[in-house]
């Protein structure tokens, strides 16, 4: 069986005790072994002689960084700054993921009893392949030298399944992993992580702006709530794809006829439009969402999350941005000094860039017909 391991990654163990280590996971020695570890160690003693994969996965961490901080110097990187990018993408669980589900590592891994039963392995967020992956070419290193690790990451084509793994940007990873409200008092009102937008909000000419997201969008997994922020990432530029949360139901009146029209939507008007929050953090205080905080606990959420929806507004540069509720409108007219109404429109201007801006409120219930039809002709008009 291991025989053909080594023939997909092209790489034959002088010492194959180090290969069975790599793949021995830690919760053999713990709980009962699982179908494969009893039928190739039938004395479990010889488990504790060979040991689990921990330290080798450690040893391997750092062979793979080595690798990627080689071939970044050869394609020119100049600053540390730029080598800690490559190796912080590179290093991305989904990458090693994607790599070990190609050489199907999962088959030769020597998982407990529990870890087989559960498929661990294909639980959302779970990153123990990454981990066996890791283990597998600190195996390699000790096995043999670098050169044997450089030459079988070359023979999967490691780099070039990294070129088609998406990452995050700065701004991206910034925002998702954002705890500053985390360290405030605010934390009793804050019970999962930042969002970055609904749908994907790059390249479209119309911005819509909440105040922040609902906590049903976890609990009700509307969201993925991985610990890994790509994983949540492409959960929300995927939202609009799936079975989403009512609210955006409610807008949509607004994006329909004479509208639909002028930008061509299809299925969704979030096909053309994007979404994002004001405030990125869903908040709660007893059964209320935004409406049930206090205008202290408003303030602070606003002042700590405008420096991510200001980067947004620069880097997305949408031509029409339409404020979603009243404290949102508020923030809107404040940042650029002017006066406005509910449900009506304007143009500004800020760093030599010109915004229209269509204010939308919030509103129990539905809205009107002629409510409905007025801000769809204001916005046609804007398009």
């Amino acid at each position: 069986m291991l025989n053909r391991l080594e023939l997909i990654i092209k790489y034959e163990f002088d010492n194959v005790s180090h290969l069975h280590r790599a793949l021995l996971r830690k919760d053999n020695i713990s709980t009962k072994l699982g179908k494969r570890t009893r039928l190739h160690f039938e004395n479990p003693d010889v488990l504790m002689q060979i040991g689990d994969q921990t330290a080798l996965e450690t040893l391997g961490d750092a062979v793979v960084d080595v690798y990627i901080l080689e071939n970044t110097i050869k394609k020119g990187a100049t600053s540390r700054q730029h080598m800690h990018n490559r190796k912080r993408d590179y290093g991305k669980n989904l990458t090693l993921i994607k790599i070990a589900k190609k050489i199907q590592l999962q088959d030769f891994v020597y998982w407990s009893e529990n870890e087989e039963n559960s498929k661990i392995w294909e639980k959302e967020g779970s990153k123990v392949l990454a981990d066996c992956f890791e283990a597998l070419m600190g195996a390699i290193y000790l096995d043999n030298n670098m050169e044997s690790v450089r030459k079988t990451l070359d023979t999967l084509g490691f780099l070039k399944i990294y070129e088609n793994t998406p990452t995050l940007t700065e701004l991206e990873e910034k925002i998702h992993t954002c705890e500053t409200c985390h360290k405030t008092d605010l934390r009793e009102i804050i019970f999962h992580r930042p969002v970055y937008s609904f749908g994907d909000p790059s390249g479209k000419d119309i911005l819509v702006v909440g105040i922040n997201p609902s906590t049903r969008e976890y609990e009700e997994s509307y969201l993925s709530d991985s610990e890994d922020p790509l994983k949540r990432h492409l959960s929300q530029r995927t939202y609009f794809k799936r079975n989403y949360y009512n609210f955006f139901t409610k807008i949509e009146a607004f994006f329909n006829g004479q509208v639909q029209d002028k930008i061509g939507w299809m299925k969704t008007p979030w096909e053309k439009i994007g979404f994002i929050d004001l405030v990125k953090c869903p908040s709660r205080r007893g059964k209320k969402q935004w409406s049930g905080l206090t205008s202290k606990q408003k303030r602070m959420l606003i002042q700590n999350c405008q420096g991510h929806i200001i980067n947004q507004l620069d880097q997305l540069n949408p031509r029409i941005i339409v404020p979603y509720g009243a404290d949102v409108c508020k923030w809107f007219a404040k940042r650029y000094n002017t006066p406005f109404k509910p449900f009506h429109k304007l143009t500004v201007t800020s760093d030599g860039k010109e915004n229209k801006i269509l204010f939308l409120y919030q509103k129990q219930g539905p809205y009107s017909k002629e409510l409905i039809n007025k801000v769809r002709k204001e916005l046609a008009g804007m398009i």
